[in-house]
Order: structure tokens, then sequence, then C-alpha cells
């Protein structure tokens, strides 16, 4: 065998080696695609339930802000009345 024909075999080797080994890699190539495709699945379904979430938490913080609101005024109107009727019976009494 001389080396030129050495050469030719093991090249031939190798472009068989080297074939074989890109259709592996896309093989895993693909897998890892389709692990991809469901993550961004998965990210999006996420997202969505997490979203769906924080809106009815907020909706929850707005009812209970509105209704503490309503609560602090009729607190306030009640010890402003009670505030007002001091000073009347205040300035009514002589000194």
């Amino acid at each position: 065998m001389t080396i030129a024909t050495l050469k030719q075999s093991v090249d031939r080797r190798f472009t068989r080696l080297d074939r074989g080994l890109q259709r592996r890699f896309a093989a895993i190539d693909q897998k890892f695609e389709s692990v991809d495709r469901r993550f961004d699945d998965l990210e999006a379904r996420l997202t969505a339930r997490i979203d769906m979430r924080f809106e009815s938490l907020s909706a929850k913080i707005d009812a209970v802000l509105t209704q503490t609101t309503a609560m602090r005024d009729q607190f306030v109107r009640a010890a402003d009345e009670h505030e007002y009727r001091i000073r009347d019976l205040e300035t009514r009494l002589p000194r």
C-alpha cells in the first residue's frame, strides 16, 4: 500500500465518520429544537397564568383599597362631627 492509497483510505474513513457525526448531531439538534419549543410553550402558559393571578390580585387590592377608603372617610366624618360638637359646646359655655 502506497502513501497515496493510505491517504485516500484514511480520507474516506474520515468522510464517513464526518457524515455519521453530522447525522447524529442533526438528530440531537432536532431534539433540542423540540425541547426548546416545549419550554417556549410552557413559558407562555406560565406567563399567562401568572399574569392572570396578578390581575386577580390587583383587582382584590383595588377592592380592599376602595373599601378601606370608604371606611376611613366615614371615620373622618364622624371624628370631624364630634370635633365640631365639642367646639360648639365650648363656645356656648361661659368662661
